[in-house]
């Protein structure tokens, strides 16, 4: 009972996240792939999560939701890199 409070608590959250993110980039946040991704993932996740229906490939597709993680790390990553070479 309580990992399913847990998760209605984190997907509330990212579900929240999406509504402000799209209040503040507009439509223009999902014109990448990754955030309509995500998005899909969330929202179909707490949908099933509330009518209470459970299935097994959709826990495989929250782990790859991870590729976004991924993604925003090497950015940084990226963008690091780039300073440091702009300084010297």
């Amino acid at each position: 009972m309580f990992y399913r409070y847990l998760n209605f608590f984190l997907l509330t959250f990212f579900v929240l996240e999406i509504i402000l993110r799209t209040i503040a980039y507009g439509i223009e946040f999902f014109s990448e792939w990754i955030n309509c991704f995500d998005s899909c993932i969330v929202i179909v996740s707490y949908v099933m999560l509330i009518l209470n229906l459970k299935l097994k490939i959709l826990g495989l597709l929250r782990v790859l939701r991870l590729i976004k993680v991924i993604i925003g790390m090497k950015k940084v990553v990226d963008e690091k890199r780039e300073r440091q070479e702009a300084i010297k």
